[in-house]
């Protein structure tokens, strides 16, 4: 019993030591082969974080929808000579969007113009004969008939 105990002694000596000379080893290597070296840093590599307004944009494609919109159509038919505003831009009731090209402008009122007076001499040419047509009526020269007739083929 005296030899196992001394045996039994001796293997945990000996165990204590391996262990202790292996640790020490595995620590002294253990340091260089699984940490790397210490950085050092500059005062440029440092910045203290603060807050502040975003100054960088970062540019992407897309398309917008928008919630209300309106449709813009001209009285008149003319070309366009300067647009004011600018796609997206918000405007107001009776704001000036666009300048029409006034030369086609005169040249369509100027039309209309001419096409009133043709009617307005029509129109007297037309009383004229209504009074002679009556004033014959008139007379007897001609009868109810034939006013009743050119009534209907003039008016």
């Amino acid at each position: 019993m005296n030899i196992r105990l001394c045996l039994s002694a001796l293997f945990l000596l000996s165990l204590a030591a391996c262990g202790k000379g292996g640790a020490e080893h595995a620590s002294a290597s253990g340091k260089n082969a699984s940490a790397p070296a210490a950085r050092r840093l500059s005062g440029a590599d440092v910045v203290r974080a603060e807050v502040r307004p975003l100054a960088a944009a970062i540019p992407f494609t897309g398309s917008l929808n928008a919630l209300t919109s309106s449709a813009v159509a001209s009285e008149v038919d003319a070309n366009v000579r300067e647009v004011r505003v600018r796609e997206g831009e918000a405007v107001r009731r009776g704001q000036l969007l666009a300048v029409l090209d006034a030369e086609s402008l005169g040249q369509s009122v100027a039309e209309q113009n001419a096409q009133l007076d043709n009617s307005k001499a029509r129109l007297k040419l037309a009383k004229v004969k209504l009074d002679k047509q009556r004033e014959l009526l008139g007379k007897g020269f001609i009868s109810q008939v034939r006013s009743t007739s050119w009534k209907a083929t003039s008016g």
